[in-house]
């Protein structure tokens, strides 16, 4: 019971990055990652995460 927590901690954090660095380049909202809290959310996730990617002059800068 321990070692699957440890281990899913350890899987999570790994997942949570490549969400944010897909959504990211969808041109999404990294907030949508807190659906995946809500049931059927990953769904919603998934989808936003299949977008096809915006190119470097779509993006807004950073500031």
């Amino acid at each position: 019971m321990i070692l699957a927590t440890i281990v899913v901690i350890i899987l999570l954090v790994p997942f949570l990055a490549v969400s944010t660095r897909r959504l990211r380049d969808a041109g999404q909202s990294i907030w949508w990652q807190w659906m995946y809290l809500v049931p059927f959310g990953v769904l919603v996730v998934l989808y936003l995460m299949t977008m096809p990617s915006l190119k470097r002059s779509e993006m807004s800068p950073k500031r």
